[in-house]
């Protein structure tokens, strides 16, 4: 792994500080009577209030770094091959507490318009300065600070997914606590890239055994009846889903329809990345065809409206 610090600095690292700030850590969580036992479920209802502070919370500092990862193995999905993962991490600093978030804009537009020089450039030159120093009464804040600031949704998401880490760590409870979550213990699968038949068949088999709950296959034009054939043959009562990554049209429908018979949970991204107007036609015919083209709260709803019954999947990638 490699990690860059994005300006020059002394201490090798981005910050920014503000003046006179002292790091302190007060006992948040005992002085409003909340539970820093693990042990001790807390419901949505309470979470939600216990959200506010004694007072709002500092940014007294924040650091941006930009880390390589080699990959195991490339990775391949219709559009290319990834070898190595590149992404910035961040860290807001504040009440003796730090919150760290890792951003998911990739190299290349090949995703969405927003790329790493990007993402970096919004954080580094408008976002974190925008934060640090200032008192934030609590996470919805964030939102409201960013709202000036057209699209750069990956960037914001990550500013503002570091807050949530860091005010869960002052107020002394769990993250899937503070976001009201109710399990200890979640459901997961595996996405597969684009590989032969019989190497996709052993990953599958592999990901079965160590207990994923769903997995996912990118396909390709011509990579995809078969590869579904012998998966679904052989492993006829997983929880099954295919990503297309934007290779198909609605001159294939026919095909597409094809894959449905294979009972899958979803096709996701069949079409154009910003195509909603056709990805809403296809779901038309199969509901279960799903975009990933929701960037913001108010196109969520305009997608799932016409028919608010329709697969829906949820991407960590976007600041609502």
């Amino acid at each position: 792994m490699s990690t860059t610090p994005l300006l020059a600095h002394s201490e090798g690292s981005y910050k920014i500080k503000t003046p006179g700030t002292k790091s302190q850590q007060p006992a948040f969580a005992r002085e409003r009577g909340l539970p820093v036992s693990e042990d001790i479920v807390v419901t949505k209802e309470q979470t939600m209030l216990n959200h506010e502070l004694a007072r709002p919370l500092v940014i007294e500092s924040a650091e941006l770094r930009l880390i390589e990862l080699p990959l195991l193995k490339p990775f391949t999905i219709s559009s290319g091959t990834m070898t190595t993962s590149v992404a910035p991490i961040v860290v807001l600093r504040g009440n003796g507490c730090e919150g760290y978030a890792e951003g998911v804009a990739d190299v290349l537009p090949d995703y969405l318009p927003e790329t790493i020089v990007s993402s970096t450039m919004m954080m580094r030159d408008v976002l974190l300065p925008a934060v640090v120093g200032k008192h934030i009464a609590n996470p919805q804040e964030i939102e409201r600070l960013f709202r000036p600031w057209r699209d750069h949704q990956m960037a914001k998401a990550t500013v503002e997914m570091a807050f949530w880490d860091l005010w869960a760590k002052v107020l002394g409870l769990p993250l899937w606590q503070v976001l009201g979550g109710t399990r200890s213990q979640i459901e997961v699968g595996a996405s597969l890239g684009i590989r032969e038949i019989s190497e996709t068949m052993e990953e599958v088999a592999l990901h079965v055994q160590q207990g994923y709950r769903r997995i996912k296959l990118k396909i390709n034009t011509g990579h995809d009846l078969e590869l579904l054939d012998a998966v679904r043959t052989r492993f006829p009562h997983i929880h099954l889903t295919v990503d297309a990554n934007c290779c198909y049209t609605l001159s294939d429908l026919p095909l597409l329809r094809k894959l449905d018979s294979y009972g899958l949970d979803y096709i996701e991204q069949p079409l154009a990345w910003n195509d909603l107007h056709d990805h809403v036609r296809l779901q038309s015919f199969l509901p279960r065809a799903k975009p990933r083209s929701a960037r913001s709260a108010a196109l969520f709803v305009r997608q799932i409206r016409p028919s608010p019954r329709k697969a829906v999947k949820l991407s960590q990638r976007f600041s609502m």
